[in-house]
Order: structure tokens, then sequence, then C-alpha cells
């Protein structure tokens, strides 16, 4: 299971979440139309987690799970 973080712009469910699954298993989204991009893009740069949990959360997952090229 992956959890997507969309519409969520909140710490306290996405560390509910990555305690609850390990960061591996949560992907950085946005709900556009339902909300900004720019506010969903702000609270994951600016969210208190370790840079790499944040890097795995924004796209090593997704890379992984969609079988994309790693940086």
């Amino acid at each position: 299971m992956v959890v997507a973080t969309s519409g969520m712009c909140s710490a306290e469910p996405l560390n509910c979440t990555i305690n609850a699954l390990g960061h591996d298993r949560v992907v950085f989204a946005a709900d556009y139309p339902f909300e900004k991009v720019e506010e969903a893009g702000h609270f994951i740069d600016s969210v208190p987690i370790e840079v790499s949990v944040r890097k795995a959360i924004c796209y090593e997952n997704a890379a992984s799970l969609l079988k994309l090229p790693r940086e």
C-alpha cells in the first residue's frame, strides 16, 4: 500500500502516516483543482522532516513504484 499526501497540508497527518506505514510508503501529491499546487509545494518544502525522508516522499518512492529513472 502506498499513500499520497494529497489534500493534507498538515504535519500531523503526514507524521502519523509515516509512523504507521514508514516513509517508503508515502508519496507527495497535490489535489488539483481542489488544492492549490503552490500551497502543497510550500508545505512539503517546509514541513520539519529529514531531508532524506523529504527526498523519498517527493521523488524516490514514486520513481521506484513507477519504475522511473533515479536521480
